[in-house]
């Protein structure tokens, strides 16, 4: 029975916490990276009901125990399990709309996960919530288990609140365990980095994905393979294509392309509307995946015979257009505008504005393709 079945993937990061709980050998704080989707705050929470199982960390970890504690640990409300995310500002009169935004997130996550919740408020974590944590951790802690901290995302803690989580990292209360979840190291402060032990999500491989789409949403093989070639690694963004119609999203990529190589900046600019309006950085990140599937196949198509590119396209049922992009533009060309959408990615991880962002590409695009 593998490790922690409810993860995907990321064998190394199971091995080396079922190894540190096996041996008693726990640090006080981890700081688990990798983007949303990758699994870290599934690893997270598989981690703590292990901790807290009554039956120990050996059922816990194989998936083979069904205790009142890892029941409560399933629907995230166990007393051993607390998290900081982004809330508004206290208020007495906006308790109740805090209280429900702080279910809505939870809610999110017990269905799934590997969901990703909206930020509420200022999308920030603020202080008020640290000090809550801070003096619900000084009440004595039950006589078994381990209270279990989850932060996420960590890099959304604001200076006040990461300076005060600091101070309860350097001196951690009795059998406390944080969990802080970030995409990098460098979205918190270099103290904070420092008392934590990193462990580095790794992208998922292409199978993994596909087969966890098969078990958990019933799809197709063919589909899930198409979703999970689109995705980059990442099981929310394959889930997200194949919940959401993976033929819609690279259509709206293939117009982007056509849009940007043509120079129609009015409809570049309807595009980009279109894709910014409510839409979070990871939203932006699955288009633009789908916009480099489209210079991935033609690359492909370029450089194989047929038979061997169509086992290996994303855009299968495409190959008229891939062939014609292949035949009309030159792989470095191909090459250089897949290096400027992983750019633009890039990016807007870290925080540009995303029509900029958007903008700038497509002019890019314009540029290499004339």
């Amino acid at each position: 029975m593998p490790l922690f079945p409810k993860v995907i993937g990321q064998d190394d990061a199971k091995r080396r916490l079922f190894k540190a709980m096996q041996n008693n050998r726990l640090a006080h704080s981890y700081l688990i990276l990798g983007e949303d989707g990758l699994g870290g705050l599934a690893l997270a929470l598989e981690a703590a009901r292990a901790l807290n199982c009554l039956r120990g960390v050996e059922a816990a970890a194989q998936n083979l125990c069904d205790c009142s504690s890892c029941r409560q640990m399933s629907i995230l409300q166990h007393p051993q399990l607390m998290f900081l995310v982004p809330l508004p500002r206290r208020n007495a009169e906006k308790d109740e709309v805090i209280q429900k935004q702080y279910n809505d997130t939870l809610a999110v996550w017990a269905a799934d996960l590997y969901g990703i919740p909206k930020l509420s408020g200022t999308g920030m974590i603020l202080i008020d919530y640290v000090r809550e944590l801070w003096m619900n951790l000084n009440l004595a802690a039950d006589s078994f288990g381990m209270r279990c901290i989850i932060i996420y995302p960590a890099g959304r803690l604001n200076e006040n609140a990461a300076n005060t989580l600091l101070k309860l990292l350097e001196e951690p209360p009795e059998r406390c365990l944080f969990f802080l979840l970030a995409s990098s190291p460098r979205d918190l402060l270099p103290t904070i980095v420092s008392r934590c032990q990193q462990v580095v999500l790794k992208p998922l491989l292409r199978t993994e994905i596909s087969d966890a789409l098969i078990d958990r949403k019933h799809i197709g093989a063919d589909v899930a393979d198409s979703c999970a070639r689109l995705a980059g690694g990442n099981y929310h963004r394959a889930a997200t294509l194949a919940e959401g119609g993976i033929n819609e999203r690279l259509a709206d990529g293939l117009q982007f392309l056509r849009a940007a190589a043509t120079d129609s900046p009015t409809q570049i600019s309807e595009i980009i509307e279109n894709w910014t309006e409510k839409a979070s950085r990871f939203d932006i990140a699955e288009r633009l995946q789908a916009v480099a599937a489209w210079l991935h196949d033609a690359l492909l198509a370029a450089a194989l015979p047929t038979e061997e590119a169509l086992e290996m396209l994303i855009t299968s049922n495409e190959t008229e257009t891939v062939n014609k992009i292949a035949q009309r533009y030159t792989t470095a060309q191909l090459s250089q505008l897949w290096r400027d959408i992983e750019e633009t990615r890039l990016a807007l991880e870290a925080n540009v504005v995303q029509s900029y962002a958007l903008m700038a590409l497509a002019l890019k695009i314009h540029r290499v393709l004339r």
